[in-house]
This record gives structure tokens, sequence and C-alpha cells, in this order.
């Protein structure tokens, strides 16, 4: 009997505990609730955070939390707590419906139109006769296919400055092989040029050398006697016989001298 007594003193505290923890989560929720209305949004949702410190899997301190964060214009920390909140299995299925409209308005506010569309087309599907999510769904659609065709105008347009700057550097490329081609020929002709003057340098030189050949040649010929006419011929011819006989007349007499004797005297 004492066991048993201790049991049940021991359980009828813990759920005294309990129940004094939900009332002042709800008292939390209540206060939460009337600063929502009075539009105290930032301090509705400090009574919404601790509602969710006592009880956490509270269903509706984390719903209008998400919606105090929304209404705060904290969109994307809104959107985060939508999305825990979605999947948990106390909602009801227009709980949930709300849930995911709500998170589709959060995305819409981001302009994040796809995961926008997608959270009201999962909200239609659970309340096909909410009116509201379909305009918002519509809406959703129309902005997306525009946000697609935006996109893929850029990417055609990105795609398009590739090929302009892929043509850009290819002509670039062109022009500076067509300028080292150019450069080569250039240096081809001077290099031609080089030789053709080189060898006209040579040719002229050796012309050159040609002519002052030539020249001593034309003065050794300046310097031979001039051809003599047959009267010139004949007078020379007849100085040198007289030249020579006259010289043989001087050689007679000299032998004449040298064979006279001397006479020796008698002993």
């Amino acid at each position: 009997m004492r066991a048993f007594f201790l049991i049940s003193v021991f359980t009828l505290v813990w759920t005294n505990i309990f129940g004094q923890t939900e009332y002042q989560a709800k008292d939390h929720i209540r206060k939460g609730n009337k600063l929502y209305k009075n539009e105290a949004y930032s301090d509705a949702e400090l009574e919404y955070r601790k509602a969710m410190e006592l009880e956490k899997n509270k269903v509706a301190a984390k719903y209008n939390f998400a919606n105090s964060l929304y209404k705060s214009k904290k969109y994307k920390e809104a959107a985060t707590n939508y999305e825990e909140l979605k999947n948990n299995p106390d909602l009801s299925l227009e709980e949930k419906a709300k849930v995911l409209h709500n998170l589709g308005n959060s995305y819409a506010k981001q302009e994040d139109w796809e995961k926008s569309y997608k959270a009201y087309k999962e909200a239609l599907k659970l309340n096909p006769n909410d009116e509201e999510t379909r305009y918002n769904l519509i809406f959703a659609q129309k902005h997306l296919k525009k946000s697609q065709q935006q996109q893929n105008q850029e990417q055609n347009q990105n795609q398009d400055q590739q090929n302009k700057d892929g043509k850009k550097e290819q002509n670039k490329q062109e022009s500076q092989q067509d300028k080292q081609g150019e450069d080569k020929k250039e240096q081809s002709q001077e290099n031609q040029e080089q030789q053709k003057q080189s060898g006209e340098e040579k040719d002229k030189q050796e012309k050159q050398g040609q002519q002052n050949e030539g020249k001593e040649s034309d003065e050794k010929k300046g310097e031979e006697k001039p051809a003599m006419s047959m009267q010139e011929a004949k007078q020379l011819l007849k100085a040198i016989e007289e030249k020579d006989k006259k010289t043989a007349e001087k050689v007679e007499v000299k032998k004449a001298k040298a064979n006279r004797v001397k006479v020796e005297k008698d002993w």
C-alpha cells in the first residue's frame, strides 16, 4: 500500500506540473495573439517564442510565431519555420493548407517564384476551394514564366557575348597571325633587297676592277711608240748603216795599229 501511495503521489505531482506548463504556454499564446491583432508583431513574436520554449510541439505557437515573422517582413525566417511546420503530424489538412499558403507568400516576397508556385500548388490540392490560393498560384505561375524567360534571355545574351568574345579573340589571333605573316614577308623582302644590294655592290666592285684594269692597259698602250711611216723607216735604216760603217772603219784602224811590231835593240 505504501508503495502504491508513493507512486500515486509522484504521478499526481508531475501531472500538476505538466498542467501548469501547458497553462503558461497557452497564456503566452493568448498574449501573443492580442499583440498580433494590435500589429505589435515583434512583441507577439517574443510571446510565441516563450510558449514554444514551454511546449516545443505546440502547433498554435509555431504557426503564430511564423506569422509574426512574416508580418515583421522577416520572410526568410518565416519560410524556414513554415517549412518545419508543414510536416508536423498534429496538423489537420486545413491547417496544413494554410501553412503551405503562407509558405508560398513568404517565397513570393523573396521573388522565389518556383518555390512559391510549388507551395501554392500543394496547398490547393489540400483545399481545392480556396480561391485566394488559386489566385496566388496563377500569380506565381505568371511570374515564374516571366522569370524563366528572363533567365533564358540572359543565358542567350551571355552566350552571344561569349560568342562575340570568342569571335573577337579569334579575329585578334588571326590579326596577329596576319601581322606575323606580313612581318615575315617584309623580313623576306628586306633580305632579298639586302642580297640584291650586296650583289649589285659586288658587281659594281667587279666592274670597277675591270675598269681599273682596262685603264692600266690603256696607260701601257699609251707608252708604246707609234707606228713609223715608210719614209721615216728608210731614213732610220740609212742612219744605222752610216753609223755601222763608221764603226767598222774605226775597228780597222785599231787593228792596223795593233799589227805594228816594235823592233828590239841588237846586243
